[in-house]
Order: structure tokens, then sequence, then C-alpha cells
């Protein structure tokens, strides 16, 4: 049984973490990332467990060496090293994809998106370490694996992404935000990923103070604060995921604009073309046409006979064009090229 245990254990937690990358990837309402730079983001949050692991046994090791109790050092370990560490490592593995693959990073979603798919991947090599330690308990081994599964696995799934989306809020603006003025809140957005961190751990910590068959008053505090933290998380990821989803939008609608502005004055906007402009710039259809599956099943028929791929491409070039909205005149003359290029799209969509 404790064999089968420890082969599941990684089919087990990749059923999960999978669920949630792929709840996430699908809030990518308007050019959708490639399953394959979300499979490099995964694989980095993974490989970021290798350092984080060294620092915080390093650094736990040092503070033994230089007095600390074991049980003191193991909660300096869990509260305060932990989340520095690890949030930090998260973000350099995001640089690293960010300065290699520069050209697949268009808007602040992306940088959220990819952020919090290596938050997944950490969590999962985590969960995975986590599960396997259960079954070194000393009695029921596969109740304390179910524990485990339940309380740490499901019950937190996409905790580490909560915490990195912003990380990747910090890395976006320096790369692409043109507003100077945020550069301000890099710092405080990484600390923002610390801290909420911080403040999960904490609860955990003091929710397990105690003799395990009593509940102290401690104890309560510690599930309270883990209530109250899992609902902070939750609502600042919902708050930034949606600012940036609606900066997608808005520049979805302000490239509309001006691809019907081109075809008003070259006089080709029919009925047919506007009909197939409002398609395209409809979010429900850019969020229907991200996945086969939505597509076949869920689009509206009469919304007209648009791919899949004219969504992802008007919506590149949305992308692409807003970049180049506030840029010189060359940026600006390739803006017009790349609104020939919507317009060229409507027309030969609507023939």
């Amino acid at each position: 049984m404790i064999e089968l245990l420890v082969l599941l254990t990684p089919l087990a937690v990749l059923a999960a973490s999978l669920c949630v990358i792929y709840i996430i990837r699908f809030l990518d309402v308007v050019e959708r990332e490639p399953k394959r730079m979300i499979g490099l983001a995964l694989l980095a949050g993974a490989g970021a467990t290798i350092p984080a692991i060294f620092i915080q046994n390093s650094l736990s090791t040092g503070l033994q060496a230089g007095g600390m109790a074991v049980e003191l050092s193991e909660a300096w370990n869990l509260i305060m090293i932990a989340p520095i560490s690890e949030e930090l490592v998260k973000g350099f593995g995001l640089l690293i994809l960010v300065f290699v693959f520069r050209s697949k990073f268009d808007s602040l979603t992306d940088f959220l998106v990819y952020a919090c798919a290596v938050g997944i991947g950490f969590e999962f090599v985590e969960n995975i370490l986590y599960q396997w330690s259960a079954l070194s308990a000393e009695q029921d081994k596969l109740a304390s694996w179910i524990d485990e599964f339940n309380n740490r696995t499901l019950a937190s799934a996409g905790g580490h992404a909560f915490f990195s989306i912003w990380l990747g809020f910090a890395c976006w603006i320096p790369f692409k935000s043109k507003d100077k003025k945020l550069a301000a809140l890099i710092m405080p957005a990484i600390l923002i990923s610390i801290g909420l961190h911080l403040i999960n751990n904490l609860s955990a910590f003091l929710a397990s103070l105690g003799p395990p068959d009593q509940t102290l008053p401690i104890n309560r505090i510690g599930v309270t604060l883990g209530v109250v933290s899992n609902h902070l998380n939750l609502a600042l990821f919902i708050a930034v995921i949606g600012f940036a989803i609606l900066r997608d939008l808005r520049f979805l609608s302000d490239y509309g604009i001006w691809v019907q502005a081109k075809l008003m004055r070259e006089a080709t906007l029919n009925t047919s073309a506007l009909q197939r402009l409002q398609s395209l710039l409809n979010p429900l259809n850019h969020l229907l046409a991200g996945s086969s599956w939505s597509w076949h099943f869920c689009r509206d028929a009469s919304e007209g006979s648009s791919s899949r791929s004219d969504y992802r491409a008007f919506a590149s070039l949305a992308l692409a064009a807003a970049r180049r909205s506030q840029s010189d005149t060359s940026e600006n003359l390739a803006r017009s090229e790349l609104v020939a290029r919507g317009c060229a799209l409507v027309s030969t969509s609507s023939s």
C-alpha cells in the first residue's frame, strides 16, 4: 500500500495543479498563452524549489549552529525564511523566462499568468514532498496521507499562485509599463507576495501549536488567521487579474475603433464587414475561442463564420498595436500597418 501511494502521489498532486493552472489560463480572455510556454513556466517553478530548499536548510542550520533552539529555528524558518526565500527564487525563475522569451510577454495579463504558472510549478514539487512526508507517520500512514492531501494539496490548491501573481505585476512594470511612476510599486508588489505567504505560514504554525488532542486559544487564532488569509489572497487575486483583463479588453476595443475608422475612410465598411468586426470585438467570443471544446459547444452560431484563428490573430494585432499607441512616429507607422492588417482580416472574413 505504501509503495502504491508513493507512486500515486505525483499523479494526484499533478491533477490538482493542472486544474488550477487550467482555470487561471482560461481567464486570459483576449490572448490565451500557448501551452508550451505554460509548461516552461511550470518547469521554472518546479526548478525553483531546489535553491529554495538549499537556502532554507543552510539558514536553519546556521541559526542552530549559532545557538538557537531547534524548535525556534524551525518556527523562524517556516514563518520568515520560507516566505522570503521562496518568493524571491520564484521571482528569479520568472525573470529568466522574461529574458529568454521576451517576445511572448505582451501584456500585464501575460506576466500574471506566467507568474501563477511558476507558482503552481513550485507548489507541485512542494506538495509531493509533503505528501511523501506524510507516509512517514508512525501510525496510520494512509490516514495521514489522505489528511495531507485534503488539507494541503486540495484545500490550499493555487496558494502559491495567489502569492506569485504579485511577482508578475512587479516584473511587468520595468519591462512593459510606460508609466515611470509605477516604478515605485515594484517593491510593494514583492512585499505583498512575501507578506501573503508569511501570513499563510504564520496561521498554519499557530494552528499547529499545543498537543494534537487539545484545542487551545492560540490554535483558534491560527485557524481564524488562516480563513482571513485565504479570503485576502482570493480578493487580491481577483482584483489584480480583473484589472489586467479589463486592460486587455480596453486595448481590444481601441483597436476595433481604429480598424472601423480606417474602413470608413476607405469606404469599405459594409454591413457584412461591420458584423464581422462586432463579432471579433466580442469578449465572450474570444473567451470561447481559447479552447476547442468551448468553441464547439458554447459559441453562438449567429456570431458569424470567423474561425478560432481569426480571433487569435485579431487579439494579437490588438495587443501589438496597443504597445505602439504612445510611441514615436516610426512606431505609430508600425501601428498603422497593424491596423491595416486588422482591416484585411475583417474584410477577408466577411467575404
